[in-house]
């Protein structure tokens, strides 16, 4: 009796525990005039909530990337860590999208526009991608 009851606990658990997964898709964050805090504050300009359409958006910020380290892996499972975040080729975010990586730095687009980022550069770590 005590198996059964447990058995029957354990489904009707597992049918609520998938059934919260059926309404994520469709949450919206209500930020109540506050910083939200799914989004880095360096990135608050560049991720706040507007249409992804190219066309309204004329000038490309690339100040705001950051390189911070490259795992160079010749077999392709190369990744780098820009702003805080661990990002493969094809990797994108709302703003921009890893294209390739080197043993020094990085290609990143924006908008269309691609730059490549160094590793060992002092200033801003930017540089026009040949």
């Amino acid at each position: 009796m005590n198996r059964l009851f447990l058995g029957f606990l354990h489904i009707i658990f597992a049918i609520l525990y998938l059934n919260t997964f059926a309404y994520a898709a469709d949450f919206v964050y209500n930020n109540h005039e506050r910083r939200d805090p799914f989004v880095p504050p360096y990135l608050k300009d560049q991720v706040e909530k507007k249409p992804k359409d190219v066309s309204t958006k004329t000038i490309v910020d690339f100040s705001s990337i950051t390189l911070q380290a490259v795992v160079y892996d010749p077999t392709g499972e190369s990744a780098v860590i820009i702003n805080g975040q661990i990002m493969k080729i094809n990797d994108e975010t709302d703003f921009f999208v890893i294209k390739d990586i080197m043993r020094d730095g990085a290609v990143v687009e924006v908008l269309g526009e691609r730059k490549v980022f160094k590793l060992r550069e002092e200033k801003n770590n930017i540089n026009d991608e040949e």
